[in-house]
């Protein structure tokens, strides 16, 4: 896992921006360049089938002598000197002649059996010079090639940045690194495709870039010789000077008139460089000397070249046939051969046709990045825009009587969130609205507003959620005239509890005990029920006499996650599993805060379908609603196989309701590079797992997807790092204090107290190393830990905060917030109660009102 340290989050979003930025201003560049630099892979197999009366020729007996195939040549073009001559040792490649003209010569193809010039491969070879030039200057002279240098620049920093971007914790998860699902649609399919794809081709991408920048600019060329060791050739500016010097000369009329070429008996010395190689060759080029005295020049191939850029060069004296130079490239150092191999290794023929076909496809595939990182650009763009424009939509009226008052007590947030989707819809529908939190309304406030929704949860034993407890301490005792108020009550609970929307009902009884007049009757939502929610947005629809929109309940919210990791902690235990998972976003998205929960949309095992579907007697090849049975039936809840034995099929999707999701604090901060959960293998009476603890720690496989969503818990969240935290709790509630020690870690305040309690130090002493490592490293101040079975009286979380009373008591006269995390029943009351024994009742509540005293409990 890379180096993770303070700022990590703003240093995160800011190579996001700068790799957002740089795609969409350099993708549509560098997909031209990767479109043409596929079709140049390839350049000279496509002249050779385009053209093969020039390329190839018909083997015959003998190939001619090299002065036989000067004299040939001559016959044909009389008025050019002849430079050089290109054999190729595969019998049918036809031969090459080079005339003076031009920077590099006049070549044309030559029979190396007849002699006759087979002239130059006409057909394609005007495209593909466009496509050159359109892949090294975009066909724009020096401006292209200033453009396709600085977009290989940026290819470069795309490569980092999106590396970066995409790290993985496990990095030994070759899915978390390689694959994508084709199931997934939209942003999801586009991003995990963008970044999976993006990780096949990085390599090849950065080789490209890294070798095509040697032809874009003079320093990086030089820079590479330098750091090589292998000698500058002359720079352009001698060779222009040269040129220059020259023209002067001819002006001057000191060489007024061209000296001839000498003449060489060109076949003594073939033979003579035949005989310095025994061992043979694939190809020669052999150059004429252009004065006498100088030497003839051979560049050659291998009979087995590394590449077809490896040559050698011979120079042989045209007199005594003596060897001047004679450089091998397999004797070069590795610098050298680095140099001379920069072309081969950017179209990827340095690793032969495998390296060629990879550098094609990858070339391919360019313009697909373009593609979607402009769809995910305008996706992302136009989604803040919407949010700017409901924003900027959203309007109070003046005076508190012409608004509609909207109130929320939220533990977990989702309270919150309906609130504020319940004034977005009024507010849509033309009715002015104000929202404030239970906690911050006054009895006087009350009487000042016509209607007032409340948007209320259920906590712990039939309670109000922690923040609205001075609202229920200072309010609800006491009678209010109210008589003016006519208001509503949404009450959100889960009927697993007894106390089933205990605190909405009070609510209630209070306000209709004070004279307030109800609109409808109290609607009970049952853990996130949309139908429920739809309930409370037609009786709102009704009394407003308006189409109101849609009041989300966030079931959209849910996006797919891969498991990545999963591990038992504590085998060996007496006590339940606990595994430790992560999770990787399909998406890329690691956006939440230290505090905050997930909800998983769980499905029942194949094997539980089986059995309820035998038990029941219905028929597995059934459909509902267009979809197989038993696949239907695992996202639902399910009755008694006996209760459901004689229903109707046709009936079925109005009895039984969709599994209701789970939630799980989560255990890690975007920074750990996944998101954590730490989850405790439950098994019900009858020996089986239960749904979601058994379907997260034993069904789901390695890789699989899930679909959750991260749900923003912000009682939970720290709200100043600069001041002294206490964290509490046991079990798996160590998920959520986890977060938070390593959010405070990462913003260097070490001024944290964990307090933490399980069965046994030896088994279930979750992640103890780094615990530990914060000890020493000063991140955690103190640890107090209670293993409950490793003495023989007990000794529990609460035990060790009455022992340290005192401490607790500096803690928070020096401004200390506690977080409680953990079990409902046992161990959050005997806390509770405990820290009331220590500080008093009400200076416990006053805790809770000031945001210092926040619980996540279960």
């Amino acid at each position: 896992m890379p180096f993770l340290g303070l700022g990590y989050v703003v240093v995160k979003r800011f190579w996001f921006q700068i790799h957002w930025f740089l795609g969409i201003t350099a993708g549509v560049v560098l997909a031209v360049m990767g479109i043409t630099g596929a079709t140049l892979s390839f350049e000279q197999d496509i002249l050779r089938l385009l053209n093969p009366e020039v390329m190839t020729v018909e083997p015959g007996e003998r190939a001619l002598a090299p002065s036989e195939l000067v004299a040939k040549a001559r016959e044909q073009m009389p008025d050019k000197a002849i430079i050089g001559i290109t054999r190729s040792m595969a019998p049918d490649d036809a031969g090459q002649i080079g005339f003076e003209g031009g920077r590099r010569g006049d070549w044309h193809y030559q029979n190396p059996y007849t002699g006759a010039l087979l002239g130059k491969p006409e057909r394609g070879h005007d495209l593909v010079h466009l496509m050159e030039d359109i892949h090294r200057r975009l066909a724009a002279g020096d401006t292209g090639k200033a453009i396709t240098g600085a977009s290989a620049l940026i290819l470069i920093l795309m490569c980092c940045t999106g590396l970066y971007l995409r790290w993985p914790r496990q990095l030994g998860n070759w899915r978390t690194w390689l694959s994508f699902s084709w199931a997934l649609k939209g942003r999801s399919f586009l991003w995990q495709m963008h970044a999976a794809v993006g990780t096949w081709v990085l390599i090849v991408y950065l080789l490209s870039a890294l070798t095509g920048l040697y032809w874009s600019y003079d320093w990086y060329r030089n820079a590479l010789y330098d750091l090589t060791g292998t000698p500058r050739p002359n720079p352009p500016a001698q060779q222009q000077q040269a040129q220059a010097s020259g023209q002067e000369k001819t002006q001057r009329g000191e060489c007024a008139e061209k000296a001839p070429r000498p003449e060489i008996d060109v076949d003594n010395v073939w033979q003579a460089f035949e005989r310095q190689l025994p061992a043979g060759l694939s190809s020669v080029t052999m150059r004429l000397p252009e004065k006498a005295g100088r030497p003839v020049e051979f560049r050659y191939l291998d009979a087995e070249p590394a590449h077809s850029r490896a040559s050698n060069t011979l120079a042989l004296q045209a007199g005594d046939l003596s060897v001047t130079k004679h450089e091998r490239y397999a004797d070069l150092p590795a610098g050298g051969k680095l140099i001379r191999s920069m072309f081969v290794l950017h179209t990827g023929e340095f690793f032969g046709l495998v390296g060629l076909i990879i550098i094609m496809i990858a070339s391919a595939l360019m313009p697909l990045f373009a593609i979607s990182g402009w769809m995910l650009y305008l996706d992302r763009r136009r989604k803040k825009k919407a949010a700017r424009a409901t924003a900027s939509g959203f309007t109070t009226a003046n005076a508190a009587g012409q608004q509609t008052l909207i109130s929320f007590a939220s533990q977990t947030g989702f309270a919150e969130q309906l609130a504020w989707q319940t004034a977005g819809a009024l507010q849509a529908a033309g009715v002015p609205v104000t929202v404030k939190p239970l906690a911050a309304i006054e009895r006087e406030q009350l009487s000042q507003y016509d209607k007032a929704l409340f948007v209320v949860s259920t906590f712990g034993d039939g309670e109000a959620p922690d923040a609205a407890q001075g609202f229920v301490r200072r309010l609800m005792p006491e009678q209010s005239s109210l008589e003016c108020l006519s208001f509503a009550v949404l009450a959100l609970g889960d009927k697993q509890y007894e106390t089933f929307c205990a605190f909405g009902r009070k609510l209630e009884q209070w306000l209709s005990g004070n004279g307030a007049k109800a609109l409808f009757e109290r609607v009970e939502v049952d853990n996130g029920d949309p139908q429920a929610i739809e309930q409370w947005r037609q009786h709102l629809q009704t009394l407003t006499k308006t189409t109101m929109p849609e009041i989300k309940t966030f079931a959209d919210n849910y996006t797919s996650w891969c498991l990545s990791e999963r591990r038992c902690l504590n085998e060996g235990s007496a006590g339940e599993a606990m595994f430790h998972l992560a999770l990787q976003p399909l998406d890329g998205q690691l956006e939440w805060q230290a505090g905050d929960l997930i909800d998983v949309l769980p499905t029942h095992s194949e094997q539980t379908i089986s059995d309820w579907l035998q038990a029941t007697g219905w028929p597995s090849d059934a459909e509902i609603d267009g979809e197989p049975l038993p696949q239907w039936l695992s996202k639902r809840e399910l009755p008694e196989p006996q209760l459901a034995k004689n229903w109707k099929l046709e009936l079925v999707s109005k009895r039984l309701l969709p599994l209701r999701p789970r939630s799980y604090s989560i255990a890690s901060v975007p920074e750990d590079g996944s998101l954590w959960l730490l989850v405790r293998q439950s098994q019900r009476s009858d020996g089986k797992l239960g749904l979601a603890s058994g379907w997260l720690t034993e069904q789901l496989n390695i890789g699989d997807t899930l679909p959750m969503r991260v749900v923003r818990n912000e009682r939970f969240h720290c709200r100043e790092m600069n001041k002294p935290m206490i964290l509490i709790g046991n079990g798996s509630g160590l998920s959520a204090l986890r977060a938070h020690i390593r959010a405070r870690e990462l913003a260097g305040a070490n001024n944290n107290w964990l307090l933490f309690g399980e069965r046994n130090a030896e088994f279930d002493f979750y992640y103890r190393e780094e615990i530990e490592r914060w000890q020493q490293t000063g991140v955690l101040a103190r640890v107090d830990v209670a293993f409950s079975r490793d003495q023989q009286q007990r000794v529990y979380v609460q035990d060790k905060l009455l022992a340290a009373s005192d401490e607790l008591k500096q803690w928070l006269s020096n401004g200390a917030a506690i977080y409680v995390c953990g079990s409902m029943v046992g161990m959050s009351q005997a806390v509770d109660q405990t820290l009331k024994q220590i500080l008093g009742e009400a200076a416990v509540t006053e805790l809770a009102l000031a945001g210092s005293y926040n619980r996540d409990v279960y």
